[in-house]
């Protein structure tokens, strides 16, 4: 029998809910996915897994974004096999914000997490994430000990100072791919990024309107196979797009609390099955 509760306090500008029990709560996990038939599976499982043991509902949302290899047909299959697993497709690339964007827009969860497809990031990180969160309105995972190339080390790290300086922001490794938020906060950011900017754009946006950020050391693995879409190349489409999200931060809405419903709390667990 499911029993429902609704959280005691609403979400007001800059400060987070209280006595808001996420590990009773409905999580969305977005995996956005290009050519990723050699790391898609393995970290799929390790997602299932991970979230059966803990007993965490949540449903797991695979975006296909035009891949050209078996990313698509791995994923497939992997829906079919998982009743948490649901796959979106699109026809071609649109690129890594579009993604994450259709991925936000279909996600049913009270809390979004997104990651890579690539392995890279573990999802027991997860566990203490979603403490934090509830003390604050996002949590924003921040690699520590990297383990890229020296190629990606360098794109990445000179994509972090460039946004630092375009962006009025603060918080570290903002296009580190592993962030956990409440649903309703993404609804008045009005995310527009079709690029990797999109991490930059949100993490702007939620410092512009004051929103609680929590950073959080998280871990990075060797990247299990495949190539990477990030290089040197990838600085001048992101440098036009950190300069769009400069320009419309005048545009971000204010998050007040006549805006967000109040948190319907599950004890069921049939999600998971």
């Amino acid at each position: 029998m499911q029993q429902r509760h609704n959280c005691d306090r609403l979400l007001t500008r800059g400060h987070a809910v209280k006595n808001y029990t996420l590990m009773s709560c409905r999580l969305s996990v977005i995996l956005p996915a290009f050519n990723e038939e050699v790391s898609l599976e393995r970290t799929i499982r390790s997602c299932v897994q991970f979230l059966r043991t803990q007993e965490i509902p949540a449903e797991v949302i695979i975006v296909d974004d035009g891949s050209m290899d078996r990313t698509g047909v791995i994923a497939g299959a992997l829906s079919r096999e998982c009743p948490m697993v649901r796959v979106l497709n699109h026809p071609c690339n649109r690129g890594y914000g579009v993604a994450l964007r259709t991925g936000f827009e279909a996600a049913v969860g009270e809390a979004v997490l997104f990651m890579d497809a690539d392995g890279q990031f573990d999802i027991t990180d997860l566990t203490v994430m979603l403490k934090e969160l509830e003390t604050c309105d996002i949590v924003s995972g921040a690699r520590l000990q990297r383990n890229d190339s020296m190629l990606r080390l360098v794109a990445s790290r000179s994509y972090n100072a460039i946004s630092r300086l375009v962006l009025p922001i603060t918080t570290v490794d903002v296009n580190c791919a592993f962030k956990l938020m409440r649903r309703e906060v993404l609804a008045g950011l009005h995310l527009r990024s079709c690029g990797f900017g999109l991490a930059a754009e949100l993490i702007a946006k939620a410092e512009h309107q004051h929103l609680r950020i929590k950073v959080f050391p998280v871990q990075h693995h060797p990247l299990l196979g495949g190539r990477s879409t990030v290089s040197m190349r990838s600085i001048l489409p992101a440098l036009r797009e950190l300069w769009n999200i400069r320009r419309g931060l005048r545009e971000v809405t204010p998050l007040f609390p006549s805006h967000i419903p109040p948190c319907a709390v599950s004890s069921s667990q049939h999600s998971l099955k």
